[in-house]
């Protein structure tokens, strides 16, 4: 099953794989052989594999369809990688934290121009026209 699941996810890169590793060297001091870095690979997506499915049992026991970063959080508490939990979940927080900042966009709506849907047909060379928007002359 586990191996099953291995192919399906595919091979990370190796180049990606190997970047990450060399950010935590000296530069220059240590190389790392195809090898280590193929190894690293597929003890990442074990890794990846195992809290994805951590994380899928607590949203299902959430009843919930999709996995948040709070099911990640607690996937990684119960897997005994409690430091990362509150990486996550700080994470999500400032995640959450910009988006509520972000300005929203502008969208201009017929209900927003302040005009009618009679005047809208009465006007059509105003861009809210819902003639103009579907084809007509």
């Amino acid at each position: 099953f586990r191996t099953a699941l291995l192919a399906k996810m595919g091979d990370l890169a190796n180049s990606r794989v190997n970047k990450l590793i060399k950010a935590n060297l000296d530069a220059g001091v240590i190389r790392v052989s195809s090898d280590a870095t193929e190894a690293t690979s597929k003890c990442l997506k074990e890794f990846i594999q195992l809290v994805a499915g951590q994380a899928q049992l607590q949203a299902e026991a959430a009843k919930k369809t999709t996995i948040y970063p709070e099911h990640l959080a607690e996937a990684l508490t119960v897997l005994g990688y409690p430091s990362y939990a509150k990486e996550i979940t700080e994470l999500a927080g400032k995640e959450a934290e910009a988006k509520k900042n972000k300005p929203k966009r502008n969208k201009k709506r017929l209900e927003d121009s302040g005009m009618s849907m009679q005047s809208s047909f009465m006007h059509p060379q105003s861009s809210q026209s819902v003639f103009c928007r579907h084809g007509g002359a």
